[in-house]
């Protein structure tokens, strides 16, 4: 087993989905084609905008179609290029490809969306043979098909205009562009149960393209369903129309749209004022498909790694912040999964590239997840990259001597492993350092390790020094030594022994009371369940409060601002997952699918 962290604020959790969430407004924005996105599809999270590793959107550049998620799918139907659509497509949230699906009776673009109980329902548009469209359709998950809704019919021709469900039994329909009545101030309200449309305060101003063209499209308003009357709030920063509304991590967000140009920032609203994002979308859009919302806390798959991935395009603001991906190892065979502060899930990325591994190295480096060296019936020199962007894994450049159970760090920009075993060198001592400018692997003989290990521990301790401490051997088994190197100098400096020799144990880069160091737990040892703190600044070590149960060959890694023990063996092969807040560890109640 091997475990990556990918560190990041904007990781609400890569599989949050397998758990409910606490806010129903939660949730992740994906933005789908539209005027300026072409066919491509960004995700938008509370922290970050990325490139969504979804395939791209089945129909060409379309614009001015709707979308929805409907039964754990993501479906987009109608709009135009260079014809008025009919067309649905939808793509499982839990991965896979766009399939086509019943089109709608009637093509049109600029429709109203939403989803009523588990039912899609579009509301009015427009086409080049019918025109301003008063039908709505309502998608049938039994029959399959589009049908008619004969009694919801609009009190008027209407595109551009904005609908919602009110509750179980009431629509809402506001504002619009009717023929030959351009911007409509009005609103109506339908009982479902009587097909009666009924009349509400108008809006101030008429208005379409809103989520607004008119003299006053920063404004914001809202209606209350209790006294079915408008209230005028804080401004937009800028005009537009044609944007789209979500909900991002507990705020409102207004996404895109066009005034004098296209648009690409997102603004967040917090209850009282709106904020413009530091971030924008790639491709500044406008007439795009964006699901109503979808929830970070029902859905598996896609939105699980968009969640993730779209996060390592920002820094963390705490470095500790983390995702766990454990990739392979004995027992797991090829199969990955995702660790994150809530769940455990099988992650939607594709299986690791070389069989069933072990004792590989895993880190992540310019935005890529690398996997080097490991073994299965053969010693392995091969490094593997995927994109934390999306994509399939790249051979890379190998390793120059093939080697299991090494340690690996990345410092600064390059990826560092040191030490292992392979059946024709035995144990090894030498450290190698990625060159991401040659793209080559090489050796550093200055930073030759002061014995030759496998299973060590090992960490940068600051931009010029490294410290490894314990591993395995020959002829000495379980040592206790630990030394400190000064990369400036290629001088190793022993420092305090551990209390108890150990190897498969692992290590973690920690601040415990205001001090810098290293954490580190179990291993082969008289103290499995030992935790232990070296600090950088006094060069000690501290014995800390036991693991729950003693363990090997596990994983340490940083999930939600706190630090995980995964996995690992003692009599069997262990699936569970610790956690420790700086004081004491607790046994998660969920555990890897494959121990």
């Amino acid at each position: 087993m091997r475990m990556t962290c990918l560190k990041s604020s904007a990781i609400l959790a890569l599989c949050v989905t397998l758990v409910c969430a606490e806010n129903p407004t939660d949730g992740v924005g994906l933005v789908i084609g539209g005027f300026g996105g072409g066919i491509t599809i960004e995700a938008i999270t509370a922290d970050a905008i990325c490139q969504a590793p979804i395939p791209e959107a089945p129909t060409g550049n379309i614009e001015g179609w709707v979308s929805e998620v409907m039964d754990n799918e993501i479906w987009l139907c109608g709009g135009s290029d260079l014809n008025f659509r009919a067309e649905c497509y939808s793509i499982p949230i839990s991965g896979g490809n766009w399939k086509e699906q019943a089109s709608l009776q009637k093509a049109r673009e600029y429709a109203s969306s939403f989803v009523m109980g588990d039912q899609m329902v579009i509301l009015g548009g427009y086409n080049d043979r019918n025109g301003w469209l008063d039908e709505v359709e309502r998608y049938d998950p039994v029959s399959k098909t589009w049908e008619v809704m004969t009694d919801w019919t609009l009190p008027r021709k209407l595109f551009n205009l904005c609908a919602l469900p009110m509750d179980d039994t009431h629509i809402i329909i506001a504002g619009g562009n009717e023929y030959d009545q351009a911007y409509r101030d009005l609103v109506d309200i339908l009982d479902i149960t009587t097909g009666v449309w009924e009349s509400a305060e108008p809006l101030p101003f008429g208005r379409a393209a809103h989520d607004s063209c008119h003299n006053h499209a920063n404004e914001t308003l809202f209606f209350s369903y209790t006294d079915r009357s408008w209230t005028i709030l804080a401004e937009l920063n800028e005009k537009k129309m044609g944007h789209k509304m979500t909900w991002l991590d507990g705020q409102v967000a207004v996404i895109g749209g066009y005034r004098d140009s296209l648009i690409g920032n997102v603004e967040v609203f917090d209850g009282i004022e709106w904020t413009v994002r530091s971030d924008s979308l790639t491709f500044a859009r406008w007439a795009f498909g964006l699901p109503d919302y979808i929830p970070s806390g029902s859905s598996i798959g896609w939105i699980s790694i968009i969640l993730a991935l779209c996060a390592t395009l920002t820094r963390a603001q705490n470095p500790t912040d983390g995702t766990g991906l454990v990739i392979g190892g004995f027992g797991g065979s090829i199969n990955i999964e995702v660790i994150t502060g809530d769940a455990i899930c099988d992650a939607p990325i594709p299986g690791a590239p070389s069989g069933s591994i072990e004792g590989w190295v895993s880190e992540v480096m310019d935005n890529e997840i690398w996997l080097c060296g490991g073994s299965d019936l053969n010693f392995r020199a091969d490094c593997y990259s995927i994109p934390i962007s999306g994509g399939s894994w790249e051979k890379q450049a190998s390793l120059l001597k093939a080697r299991e159970y090494a340690s690996s760090f990345v410092m600064g920009d390059q990826m560092v492993v040191l030490g292992g075993y392979n059946d024709r060198a035995g144990w090894l001592d030498e450290v190698e350092r990625y060159d991401p400018v040659s793209k080559t692997w090489e050796v550093m003989t200055d930073w030759t390790l002061p014995r030759k290990l496998f299973n060590l521990c090992a960490l940068p301790m600051d931009d010029t020094h490294i410290i490894i401490a314990g591993g395995n051997e020959y002829a000495q088994d379980y040592r206790d030594l630990v030394d400190i190197l000064d990369i400036t100098t290629g001088v190793w400096e022993s420092a305090e022994a551990l209390p108890f020799g150990r190897a498969a144990h692992d290590c973690i880069n920690y601040e415990l009371n205001g001090e810098k160091g290293m954490l580190m737990t179990g291993g082969c040892t008289e103290a499995c369940q030992q935790t232990l703190f070296f600090s950088y600044t006094t060069r000690t070590w501290t014995v800390l409060s036991d693991l729950f149960e003693e363990k090997m060959g596990h994983k340490m890694t940083w999930v939600d601002g706190q630090v995980a023990v995964i996995g690992g063996y003692r009599d069997s092969l262990i699936g569970s997952v610790e956690v420790f807040d700086g004081t004491s560890w607790t046994v998660r109640e969920d555990s890897l699918h494959f121990a």
